[in-house]
């Protein structure tokens, strides 16, 4: 795990909008606002980062939350002045809520992963895997048996790779003109 200071938030930003980027309202911000979203949750115990590291550098990261409702909403009411102040962040907010349709979907849950990603150079060395398991151990010490999280059905690597993992789709629906997916894992216990 790599010492939580500014060059931290910096290189999962950095992550975050060059393997993220563009799918969402964040991911469609600039890397200095994407490093305060998580900056801003640093001592949340709700919300909850993980990284992993090679030899010192990020190789990848994951971002989950146990109360998903709220959790953009909440950061933009907090820091409007920050976001407004920050033209990437303006147009996203500005372009999300335009396209925005309310949607409730059929299955409730609570815990999310909010987002996973591993660096390029570092894919297909068992990252992601590694950051799934330290979700799962969190989640057993807390006594959480299931979680999701939304994949765009076009990301055919990804589909994959959690279906692999154990997750199964429950509920297809349309966002920003594509297919997502909700996928849903129980986890085991011993």
């Amino acid at each position: 795990m790599s010492e939580i200071n500014k060059e931290y938030y910096k290189a999962v930003a950095e992550i975050h909008k060059n393997e993220l980027g563009g799918s969402d309202f964040l991911s469609s911000c600039s890397k200095k606002i994407i490093g305060y979203f998580y900056r801003c949750y640093e001592k949340d115990e709700k919300n909850i980062l993980f990284t992993v590291d090679e030899k010192g550098e990020i190789a990848g990261f994951v971002f989950f939350t146990l109360a998903k409702d709220g959790l953009f909403s909440n950061f933009v009411k907090r820091n409007i002045l920050q976001i407004l102040l920050s033209p990437s962040a303006f147009y996203s907010l500005f372009k999300t809520m335009i396209m925005r349709k309310k949607r409730t979907l059929k299955h409730q849950y609570d815990v999310d992963i909010v987002y996973i990603a591993v660096g390029t150079k570092f894919r297909s060395k068992g990252y992601a895997r590694k950051l799934l398991g330290m979700v799962e151990e969190y989640l057993k010490a807390h006594l959480i048996c299931t979680y999701c999280l939304q994949v765009f059905k076009d990301n055919h690597r990804a589909v994959e790779f959690y279906e692999k993992y154990g997750f199964e789709t429950i509920e297809e629906y349309s966002a920003r003109g594509r297919i997502k997916l909700l996928m849903r894992k129980n986890i085991q216990y011993e």
